[in-house]
């Protein structure tokens, strides 16, 4: 018998209206902070930019400045020294009779540059004072109707030699002594790149003919020289 107040049929379930959502709306992302120096003003962004402004720091110590243009060399010590001491040129020419006899070393007597004073006008003889590489020239003008014939020499060594009437093939190859008329010619010259040790001795050797000169300041002969550049074992 069923118990009064106790239903054996079973019970519908109550059906519950589904429940309107509102839907997730994605985050809009926010910019990371920026970072501001205690006591600074805020930076404003730039029109289209986003990202991170970092402040700039405190300034630094004002540097040396230097004035540009041609000074006057300084004492410097090292490779800087070297360099500095390696200007050598020296320049001259004749103005009175070059030697006493016919033939010999010419001395240019007039100085027009002498830097490093490795050229010396009592001997006519310039001394190399490092090894390395410099440019030699000489002028040689003879007198009217006459030739001049001569050599460089570097420590008593012939290095170039020049006649100012021209040469024959015949007698350079033979070693034959010119015996007809020497014909006069116009002036002679030198112009080498050599290599020169320290100590080298250069000059100009007059070995025949007569070299032109004036008591004046006139200069017809010249001899030059310029160290082009030291080796670099002088460096």
């Amino acid at each position: 018998q069923p118990q009064p107040g106790i239903s054996l049929l079973p019970s519908r379930p109550r059906i519950q209206p589904p429940r309107q959502r509102t839907p997730l709306q994605p985050q809009q992302p926010r910019p990371l902070p920026r970072p501001v120096l205690p006591g600074a003003g805020v930076v404003p962004f730039l029109p289209g930019t986003t990202g991170i402004i970092l402040e700039t720091g405190e300034a630094g110590p004002p540097g040396t400045v230097l004035m540009s243009g041609r000074g006057r060399l300084g004492s410097v010590d090292g490779p800087a020294a070297a360099a500095a001491a390696s200007l050598v040129s020296f320049s001259a020419g004749l103005t009175q009779k070059p030697f006493s006899s016919d033939v010999g070393v010419v001395h240019f007597n007039k100085v027009l540059v002498n830097d490093g004073d490795y050229y010396n006008p009592n001997t006519g003889i310039f001394t190399s004072p490092y090894e390395g590489r410099y440019l030699i020239t000489a002028v040689l003008a003879p007198e009217r109707d006459e030739y001049v014939e001569a050599v460089l020499s570097v420590s008593n060594a012939s290095v170039a030699q020049l006649h100012t009437a021209g040469y024959r093939r015949e007698l350079l190859e033979y070693h034959k002594p010119y015996s007809g008329k020497r014909t006069c010619g116009g002036p002679g010259t030198f112009h080498l790149v050599l290599h020169l040790k320290a100590g080298d001795e250069v000059n100009v050797v007059v070995t025949g003919g007569k070299l032109a000169y004036t008591d004046s300041d006139e200069m017809y002969s010249t001899f030059s020289g310029v160290l082009l550049y030291p080796s670099i074992s002088h460096v």
